[in-house]
């Protein structure tokens, strides 16, 4: 048995088909159409507002300071 010599596929040339586009062409536009598809994409939603201020503090008047009378005073003093 006799094989035929192999020869290296790198070496076949395709008769009838076009010549082939360079790799830079090919990544080059698939890098634009890319780029432009982005373009279309719907931007993403504005962040929500802040939330409003909390409410004021109410303000709480304090109750005046009286002093205590002496003890039993109330005893000793007649109170009209």
């Amino acid at each position: 048995m006799s094989a035929a010599p192999h020869k290296p596929s790198s070496t076949f040339q395709r008769p009838s088909a076009a010549p082939r586009a360079p790799f830079g062409l090919k990544i080059t536009t698939v890098a634009i159409g890319s780029a432009l598809l982005a373009a279309c994409a719907t931007p993403a939603p504005p962040p929500p507002p802040p939330p409003p201020p909390p409410p004021p503090q109410a303000v709480v008047e304090a109750a005046p300071y009286r002093p205590l009378p002496p003890g039993g005073a109330h005893y000793l003093m007649e109170i009209p």
